[in-house]
Formats: structure tokens, C-alpha cells, sequence
């Protein structure tokens, strides 16, 4: 892993530079997943920030920008799909299982389609 003039904090972040993932006064807190990176297994193939951007960033090398990273709920489902698809498993998703995310999509899917009958 190569190091850059440009160091960036590789701490405990929240999801796309909080943008997605703040909350807002007097909003509820979303229990999602907690993320931790490894980036020494990190080999920059960038398939985690390919398939979930709002999730993950990418330093100037290409590899993974953060250690441990809070995911709201929104993005949960996300976070496991772009951490299913990095060759080197160097991602760790904790907390409830992808197929927890796919079962409440498709539920608020189906739950959509009721209310617009």
C-alpha cells in the first residue's frame, strides 16, 4: 500500500462524507451496519466504490478510504453487496445480514405498491 502526501483520516467515519448518512435534528436514528475496512488487504481493484459509491471512497491510490465506517439503514444493503464484491475480502460488514436488507426492500416494495391502489 502506498502512502500519499494528502493523508486521509482513516478513522471512524459515517457514509458518504455525511451526506447521505447525517442525521437531522429531530429526525430518528437509523440502526444500519457498521463497516470495517482492512486496508492492508486492500489491493485497489475499487469494486466496493464501483458498486456502492454512497458507501465507500476511494483514496488517491484507488484503495479503500476508511477503517470503520457507520452506515445508516438506507445504504445498509449496499454496503453488503460492495463488500461482497471485493476479491480480497477486505471489507467487514456488522450487523444484520445482507438478506435482512433484501427482505425489508422488497417488503417496502411490496408495501408501495398496496398504497398506490
Amino acid at each position: 500500500m502506498t502512502s500519499s502526501g494528502s493523508s486521509k483520516e482513516k478513522g471512524a467515519a459515517t457514509a458518504s462524507g455525511a451526506n447521505h448518512a447525517s442525521e437531522q435534528p429531530g429526525e430518528e436514528v437509523s440502526h444500519g451496519v457498521r463497516v470495517k475496512a482492512h486496508p492492508g488487504l486492500c489491493m485497489g481493484y475499487g469494486n466496493c466504490h464501483r458498486f456502492a459509491a454512497d458507501v465507500y471512497s476511494l483514496d488517491d491510490g484507488g484503495e479503500i478510504a476508511i477503517h470503520l465506517l457507520e452506515v445508516p439503514e438506507h445504504l445498509a444493503e449496499q454496503a453488503w453487496v460492495g463488500a461482497s464484491v471485493c476479491p480480497e475480502r477486505a471489507i467487514t460488514v456488522i450487523g444484520e445480514p445482507e438478506e435482512h436488507w433484501i427482505a425489508m426492500r422488497l417488503n417496502g416494495a411490496e408495501q408501495s405498491k398496496g398504497e398506490a391502489h
